[in-house]
């Protein structure tokens, strides 16, 4: 029953969407040498709650250099440093409806290796947006954007669903797995977020928030995507 959005519910979600955005904007002129998972996690939070939202949608995560390896790490007290990759995986609560992005940055060159990875990284999220609309499987979206990190020999390394629903909660259906029978309808909202974690290294994921449309989808996310180096 909460698959499909109202007009009203999307524009709240789109609005929560711009409040993490504005903030990563932020936070990502704030970064120095030194600065903790746990202090830039806080700082993250704080500007959204500051700029309007409710609260987090979900526990921040943030995540540097060997720690990016892990999808689901927990900000600590690792200091970043020149050479980092950093995982940003945040959003927020307004209006009782969830926003949710992921972006993956470099402190510093991060020299030709972690740039490949990258790039696929990159055209496996545009892969899974591209075959986002109503009508498809929800497992042929999944099904796209690791079949391009396969083509490049990655795709062990891509250990979790390449997205899932999103709304008054921040994980609800439909559910972009190998296995899903669930067909996308019109006005559902979703993401897509490939990723390759390199153990004991660096992990890149790439997530954008998307609105399923009849004849394809409309991106929420407005921040771009091209690999930035801080």
């Amino acid at each position: 029953l909460r698959g499909s959005k109202d007009a009203e519910e999307i524009e709240t979600m789109i609005a929560a969407q711009r409040i993490a955005e504005g903030a990563l904007e932020q936070i990502l002129k704030e970064i120095r040498p030194g600065m903790t998972e746990k202090a830039i996690a806080a700082r993250l939070n704080y500007l959204m709650v500051s700029a309007g939202a409710e609260k987090t949608s979900f526990d921040t995560i943030i995540a540097s250099g060997p720690n990016g390896s892990m999808p689901h790490a927990v900000p600590g007290m690792r200091q970043v440093r020149e050479g980092d990759f950093i995982t940003m995986d945040f959003g927020c609560v307004y209006k009782g409806y969830c926003s949710d992005i992921t972006r993956t940055f470099a402190f510093g060159d991060p020299g030709n290796d972690f740039k490949d990875v990258y790039e696929a990284v990159l055209q496996a999220n545009y892969k899974g947006i591209e075959a986002v609309r109503a009508g498809v499987k929800a497992s042929d979206v999944d099904k796209a954007a690791r079949d391009y990190l396969k083509s490049k020999g990655l795709d062990n390394y891509f250990t979790h669903s390449t997205g899932h629903g999103v709304g008054v909660e921040i994980h609800e259906h439909p559910f972009e797995n190998s296995t899903s029978e669930t067909v996308l309808k019109k006005n559902m909202v979703v993401t897509v977020e490939p990723g390759v974690y390199m153990e004991g290294l660096y992990g890149v994921r790439v997530e954008d928030l998307i609105i399923v449309e009849n004849d394809g989808c409309n991106v929420i996310s407005r921040l771009d995507k091209k690999l930035l180096i801080l």
